[in-house]
């Protein structure tokens, strides 16, 4: 997962990390964007966010501070590009995740370091399975070429994932939603800004993704990892 601030891991994956975490004992492994060295109680809070989601490995945190900006352009201004792409792609190389998933191209409500977290992961997927593309970080760890890469709201193979159905593998029977519900209310910084949810009609929807890029086939069902090692 590559979300961009501490809580937007909870608010538009909490349900997919959730079931693949809980249910499916998969490997979740978070990349985080954004460094909230100015708030850190917010780091407090997204590890245990993600701890009530059943994650346990701990995040990647990148070095770009949290800044809003209403457009890509801004964020790309105050970042740049390169500093964002190089991370991604040491991460991917790393990794060498079978899925990744991401933000909204449009940033959701239209936060500029959101589109700008996206804009550099879908060039940064493909980099990665390039030698030209930053050999120093391939003489680390090598070349990877990642199978399915998933947008958030993406309209394109569009796939609803189901978020209520109650999961065998957790103690208090919970459905995807309901732990990531209360895996929100870990951030107790953000409350009231913002809420988990499965309202179609909102960009805040947790349900919602589309299958941007796959070397392995498209999806005929629910499952993000079909034909993957994982999904076969």
């Amino acid at each position: 997962m590559f979300p961009t601030h501490s809580d937007d891991d909870v608010l538009f994956f909490g349900g997919v990390i959730s079931y693949y975490a809980i249910e499916e004992e998969l490997t979740v492994q978070t990349a985080f964007m954004t460094d909230h060295r100015y708030e850190p109680f917010r780091n407090h809070e997204r590890l245990n966010g993600l701890w009530e989601m059943g994650v346990r490995h701990y995040p990647i945190v990148g070095t770009a501070r949290d800044f809003y900006t209403m457009s890509l352009q801004e964020a790309a201004n105050y970042h740049g590009y390169d500093p964002i792409l190089e991370w991604q792609v040491q991460q991917i190389r790393r990794f060498k995740p079978l899925v990744i998933i991401g933000h909204d191209p449009e940033g959701e409500y239209g936060h500029g370091q959101h589109q700008l977290n996206t804009y550099c992961l879908v060039q940064a997927v493909e980099m990665a399975a390039d030698a030209r593309d930053y050999p120093w970080i391939a003489l680390q760890y090598g070349l990877w070429d990642t199978p399915k890469l998933y947008l958030h709201l993406y309209e394109e193979n569009p796939i609803i994932f189901d978020v209520n159905t109650v999961l065998n593998n957790d103690p208090a029977g919970r459905t995807p939603y309901e732990i990531a519900q209360d895996a929100y209310v870990c951030h107790v910084s953000q409350a009231g800004y913002f809420e988990v949810s499965q309202n179609p009609n909102s960009v805040m929807d947790c349900t919602r993704f589309g299958l941007y890029r796959t070397l392995v086939g498209y999806d005929t069902g629910g499952d993000l990892m079909e034909h993957t090692a994982r999904g076969e």
